[in-house]
């Protein structure tokens, strides 16, 4: 099995990764390596970092990955298969957005990060520190639509929404490559607009499937209720 047959499992990464990051992250990264060594095996080595604010400009400092092997375990299976069909990478970068977005990329014949060539490994993660969301643009354009007394600037559709009158949240659920994407929202004042913005009263969760998602927007608006 070659890796473009185990997108399952780099979707389980993916999902690891975001699970682990701190409040109001927008953008996490996450490159590990793998090198055979004739002593001790194979060997790996990973480093990561992760960012908020609108731009990605602010950078999260309680980050700790480590706490999980989900994502580990998941890529490190690939790189297994990729092995055993002759095709062993020795890097992987992943970016991976709030909003459900990851960008993927294989490196080949280096080990910047295992060796200590920290001018070769910062090339790499600069890659990844310029990628931009799919969406980045049109945000940017203040493309918005009204929705419940607000505007919404979400560009893509969703597949489920809860709307919350009383304490004016609004939970949504939309679907990004194959995970699904849940976010809670409450109205916010901007200067620019005579009607308010809804901005993200909680970080996204990402969920591999919508049942799954549509059940952590019932449940979040849930405990926002008893509070």
């Amino acid at each position: 099995m070659d890796f473009h047959n185990n997108g399952e499992l780099l979707t389980l990464a993916v999902q690891a990764v975001a699970e682990t990051a701190p409040p109001s992250w927008k953008k996490c990264i996450l490159y590990l390596e793998f090198m055979h060594d004739a002593e001790i095996g194979l060997r790996n080595k990973f480093t990561a970092r992760c960012f908020g604010g609108i731009n990605f400009e602010l950078r999260l400092d309680a980050y700790n990955l480590a706490r999980t092997s989900k994502a580990f375990n998941s890529l490190k299976t690939i790189y297994h298969d990729a092995l055993q069909n002759s095709s062993a990478w020795s890097g992987i970068l992943l970016t991976i957005f709030s909003d459900g977005q990851f960008k993927c990329r294989l490196y080949y014949d280096k080990n910047p990060l295992l060796t200590g060539d920290d001018n070769a490994l910062e090339q790499i993660m600069s890659e990844a520190v310029k990628d931009l969301p799919e969406s980045q643009s049109t945000l940017q354009c203040n493309s918005f639509v009204e929705k419940h007394g607000g505007l919404w600037a979400n560009a893509e559709p969703t597949t489920f929404e809860l709307f919350d009158e009383t304490r004016q949240l609004l939970g949504v659920v939309s679907h990004r490559g194959k995970l699904f994407v849940a976010t809670i929202h409450e109205k916010s004042a901007d200067p620019q607009w005579q009607l308010p913005v809804w901005r993200e009263h909680r970080p996204s969760s990402l969920f591999n499937t919508e049942t799954e998602a549509i059940q952590h927007v019932r449940s979040a608006l849930s405990l926002d209720a008893s509070r």
